[in-house]
């Protein structure tokens, strides 16, 4: 599914019910889709058999529930000044910051609402994932640029990917975390328009099939490990929606592979003569490994990846 764009709406709010002061103010919310309705394109009439044909497509219905990104005072006082007046101030205050009204105001009980864009300038922060978790900035943009790019997200993703080729910078940690991200601002810098990661790692139907093959683990033993059944381990890499659990538990077994494969390849990385034993069967893996848990399969998915990094091994089977 592509990806909606940023939907702005601008509040200017004149009942004092509503106000910190005693004038009016204009907000700038960012807007979420909260469901979708359909709109009809085009509508023709078949004279022959009486029947109406419709082409419609599906827009979103947007509520203000996100971020605030922009608030400023309009200097018009709330009890004597017109509707009009905030209306007319707020209009100018938006314009100075980068922003423009698209369409009419609507009246509401308490403010006017209208929709807005961004038309200004960027400033931007570079921030570096710590170990904690938290983000730290590591450059942060002290001048307003403006851009040809169609959003600021794609001025964003401009940025990041001239960021990181020019600091040869790791794009995610193994997990596939983000190990950079850029917080798009205003020109007032005031409010964050975006917000782009260095990776888009995510669980998806084909990320978790390639994940089990890439262990070399069957449906039934990963259904097995998971709680799950072998036909709900199919629907996860058929598209349907794969739970946190279930993404976190598949995440820790690759962690796992991977320290596996670590551990082998510094074992026979400097040895020419090298040899890596494994498993024909599970009995065979199991005699040897009385207390591992994973299936042969999954020990030679390892070894696997041992030789494309150690291609001078020799594999051969126990016993």
């Amino acid at each position: 599914m592509t990806a909606l764009p940023c939907h702005y709406t601008a509040w200017m709010t004149n009942d004092l019910s509503c106000l910190v002061g005693d004038v009016m103010d204009i907000a700038v919310i960012e807007d979420e889709a909260t469901s979708f309705r359909e709109e009809v394109i085009s509508e023709e009439y078949d004279f022959a058999n009486g029947e109406t044909t419709r082409e419609v497509r599906e827009v979103p219905v947007w509520e203000s529930r996100g971020p605030q990104v922009f608030y400023a005072e309009t200097g018009v006082d709330a009890r004597e000044g017109a509707a009009e007046d905030g209306i007319k101030a707020a209009e100018g205050l938006l314009e100075a910051a980068g922003w423009r009204v698209v369409g009419d105001w609507e009246a509401l009980p308490t403010s006017y609402v209208a929709t807005v864009e961004y038309i200004g300038g960027y400033r931007h922060t570079v921030e570096a994932a710590a170990p904690s978790g938290e983000w730290a900035p590591v450059h942060t943009s002290n001048r307003v640029e403006h851009s040809d790019a169609d959003s600021a997200r794609e001025y964003g993703e401009q940025l990041l990917r001239r960021w990181v080729r020019e600091h040869r910078a790791p794009l995610a940690d193994t997990d596939g975390r983000p190990a950079f991200r850029v917080r798009v601002r205003t020109q007032s810098g005031d409010g964050v328009l975006a917000t782009v990661t260095s990776s888009s790692a995510a669980l998806t139907a084909a990320a978790f099939k390639v994940a089990r093959e890439s262990m070399g683990l069957s449906h039934g033993w990963l259904a097995a490990h998971l709680g799950k059944s072998s036909r709900m381990v199919r629907n996860y890499e058929s598209g349907h929606a794969i739970p946190a659990a279930v993404g976190e538990e598949v995440t820790a077994l690759l962690r796992r592979t991977r320290q596996e494969v670590e551990t082998l390849v510094e074992e026979v990385r400097d040895d020419p003569f090298a040899e890596v034993v494994t498993y024909a069967t599970d009995a065979a893996y199991r005699l040897a490994r009385p207390d591992g848990e994973f299936p042969a399969s999954w020990h030679r998915a390892v070894v696997a990846q041992v030789a494309a990094r150690a291609p001078h091994i020799r594999i051969t089977y126990a016993g």
